[in-house]
């Protein structure tokens, strides 16, 4: 009979901290995996090894674990924090059981900080068990309990997947600048296609429940840029108690797995009438409501700058997340602001208030004839001539999902909607460049052209529908 499946477990001797620390930072992980193998002389991963795994996609199935293939280090992105620096994953290849049900091509849309996505996936490819890691050939302890208890830490069943049927053509994301136990000074990598969808799996019933989690992985391809050094081949120690203690050599990045969801359905609205050009409405308890009712009694005659979001209009947020200047350009920008407003269950296109050289929103937006508002409903200009006129009438304070925001935004733009210098060097260089920033707080000029710094801050975008 093969033998159940108890997954390798290793220990992390230097825990790798952003500064100021990852205490108290919850949330699921991003994870640079790498190629992996057995130490020359290891003994192989036994035959008739088997796990029983259970994720959403079909009921729990014995697969049959054929040899080590990866090992994935909790990886900080852009500088953001890593929740568990010490919880590692350690990927097996696996195939079906003998007798098992075949796998079937299956369509899943994803949302992750790159972009939301169809995606189809063709076949299991890995299991990801959590693991500690130690650097060298001695074996660490295992966990003293297992992470997976944490909801935001998971075992993961990866299938391979590729870009639906349809699908616009694969555009890479700004480059990431990643840093983990063997980057330890950051390393820039660029992204070149999907590969996997990693769904959260519970493993020979080690963690019941852990299929109906929804945090999931989708894992894109990464190669080294032109002219960097190659990576050093680096050996770490493992340890199970069911296990023989193994040596295992990492021999080259090839993964970036960040965390993801699928996309809430985007909510039905409540009814909100179309407000004539002189409307007339009752109000209570004031004449000028700032938020309007799903069914209004009465009306009113809007003064020259409305507060109330009128139906048609264009919706204005800065993003809830930020990101440092070297994000793609334009391009990078506007996949940026989609992703937060599909993430936020919102419609319609987005694009962000930034410039390049010689392209800013006077060129690349639609110029509407109808207010811009917040989410909220607040208005922050009654049509474009007014949003270029030099002030707001409100300041573009609030995020995707409705949240203030007081922060600085990248846009190297001008009131009028022109590019200014300096800009990060066309929004691709996140280290020694500069760029001129916006801020939320304000509704003067200073709204977009507030300061000019360090494109290696991570800053806000502003997004606004077109």
């Amino acid at each position: 009979m093969p033998r159940p499946f108890q997954m390798m477990v290793l220990a992390a001797v230097a825990l790798l901290v952003r500064p100021g620390g990852a205490l108290g930072v919850t949330g699921p992980d991003h994870y640079l995996c790498y190629k992996a193998a057995l130490a020359k002389g290891q003994e192989k991963v036994a035959k008739g090894l088997t796990a029983v795994l259970d994720d959403s996609l079909g009921s729990a199935q014995t697969f049959d674990l054929k040899k080590i293939a990866a090992v994935c280090n909790p990886v900080a992105r852009d500088g953001s924090p890593m929740s568990h620096p010490d919880v590692h994953l350690e990927g097996f290849a696996i195939k079906v059981h003998k007798g098992g049900a075949r796998f079937v091509k299956l369509d899943r849309v994803t949302i992750d900080a790159f972009a939301q996505r169809s995606l189809t996936l063709t076949a299991p490819a890995t299991v990801l068990d959590v693991a500690p890691q130690v650097p060298g050939t001695v074996p660490p302890a295992p966990f003293g309990s297992d992470p997976t208890s944490d909801a935001s830490v998971n075992r993961f069943t990866c299938y391979k997947a590729k870009l639906a049927k349809g699908s616009p053509k694969f555009v890479p994301p700004p480059a990431p600048t990643l840093t983990d136990v063997f980057y330890g000074s950051g390393q820039q990598f660029l992204v070149t296609k999907v590969t996997k969808v990693c769904e959260p799996t519970d493993v020979d019933g080690a963690t019941a429940g852990a299929e109906t989690r929804t945090s999931l992985l989708v894992c894109y391809a990464l190669k080294l840029p032109k002219h960097t050094p190659r990576f050093a081949k680096t050996t770490v120690a493992t340890n199970n108690p069911r296990v023989v203690p193994q040596v295992l050599v990492a021999s080259a990045p090839a993964e970036l797995c960040l965390p993801a969801q699928q996309p809430s359905p985007t909510p039905t609205p409540t009814t909100t009438p179309t407000l004539s050009a002189t409307p007339t409405v009752s109000v209570t308890p004031s004449a000028t409501p700032t938020v309007l009712a799903a069914t209004p009694t009465v009306t009113v005659t809007p003064s020259a700058t409305p507060t109330v979001l009128p139906t048609p209009g264009k919706r204005v947020f800065v993003t809830s997340t930020t990101t440092k200047g070297g994000f793609g350009g334009t391009s990078g920008a506007d996949a940026f602001c989609a992703a937060h407003a599909t993430a936020a269950g919102l419609s319609g296109t987005f694009k962000a208030w930034l410039s390049i050289t010689g392209d800013g929103p006077s060129t690349r937006f639609t110029q509407s004839a109808v207010p811009y508002g917040l989410v909220d409903g607040t208005i922050v200009a009654n049509d474009w001539s007014d949003l270029v006129d030099g002030t707001l009438a409100h300041a573009i304070d609030v995020d995707e999902s409705g949240n203030t925001v007081s922060d600085d935004v990248w846009t190297s733009t001008d009131g009028a909607g022109a590019p200014l210098s300096p800009n990060c060097n066309n929004y691709l260089n996140a280290t020694t460049a500069s760029g001129i920033c916006g801020n939320t707080n304000l509704k003067n000029g200073g709204w977009t052209n507030n300061s000019s710094p360090s494109c290696s801050l991570s800053l806000r975008l502003y997004c606004f529908e077109q």
